[in-house]
């Protein structure tokens, strides 16, 4: 039988390299939901917890990146699937950013529906665009052909929802079709990225390039809002990082095979 709500027990408690525990939060989170959720679910109200939401200006819903989720459930085949099957219900829904061709970002839907309300407003575009271009299509992108000639939205609302940040022009011409996008997600990007590649060079100028997770957390980050519980979940889901266990605890030591190739 599958085990559910075992993230706390299982996946943080007993794994290789144990998430940063924020219990308390955790609980309130899931004290939330009618049912009991799913491992990858909980591991998405934990990783939600640790989005300083209120250090971003303008203010941006928590986001949580895809492969983080792997760095709390370790069966990749069970957390892509679960992740599916969440949006698919439309719980979640994914975003492509443009960090890098393999990484999607997953918000809550009602988290991400609040915050395109703040530059929609409560409209009757913001009203279709969550009630039905949202309902319909649960892509990461969606095509001129679906959203013109099956959700007949018009062109001057195309153009208002891409002003307004909610779209992103993926292709032109005949094959137009846009991502759906965060509005002001580029405060995001960027504090994501100089956080990742400081924790990165933390991790080179130690002895071995390998560090104590514990050591990790106690340092600072200057360049990033997000903090270092946030950049460590990030670093092990995108396997930048080895992760093993020792008598003093987890030991991270640098991957540069797997640098490499995200580079190329």
């Amino acid at each position: 039988m599958k085990r559910r709500g075992s993230l706390l027990t299982g996946s943080i408690a007993g794994s290789m390299c144990p998430a940063p525990t924020k219990n308390s939060k955790l609980e309130v989170e899931k004290a939330k939901s009618d049912e009991t959720p799913s491992d990858t679910e909980a591991a998405l109200l934990y990783l939600k917890t640790l989005f300083p939401a209120e250090k971003f200006d303008p203010r941006l819903p928590a986001i949580a990146m895809k492969h983080q989720v792997y760095s709390i459930v370790h069966d990749r085949t069970i957390a892509d699937r679960e992740l599916m099957t969440l949006r698919d219900s439309g719980r979640i829904r994914l975003f492509k950013l443009g960090v890098s061709n393999d990484e999607f970002a997953v918000l809550f839907t009602e988290d991400y529906v609040q915050h395109i309300k703040s530059y929609l407003g409560d409209t009757p575009l913001y009203r279709r665009f969550v009630g039905v271009v949202l309902h319909a299509c649960k892509d990461v992108s969606i095509t001129k052909k679906q959203l013109a000639e099956e959700l007949r939205v018009g062109e001057e609302d195309t153009t208002t929802l891409v002003n307004r940040g909610v779209l992103l022009v993926r292709d032109v011409g005949k094959a137009c079709s846009w991502w759906f996008a965060i509005p002001a997600v580029s405060t995001f990007t960027r504090s994501y990225t100089k956080g990742r590649a400081m924790v990165q060079q933390m991790i080179k100028r130690s002895k071995y390039k390998e560090i104590l997770q514990r050591d990790l957390e106690s340092r600072r980050l200057t360049v990033s809002q997000l903090g270092m519980e946030y950049h460590i979940h990030d670093i092990i889901g995108a396997e930048l990082v080895e992760c093993m266990r020792t008598t003093s605890g987890p030991l991270l030591r640098l991957n540069e095979d797997t640098g490499k190739q995200r580079r190329r």
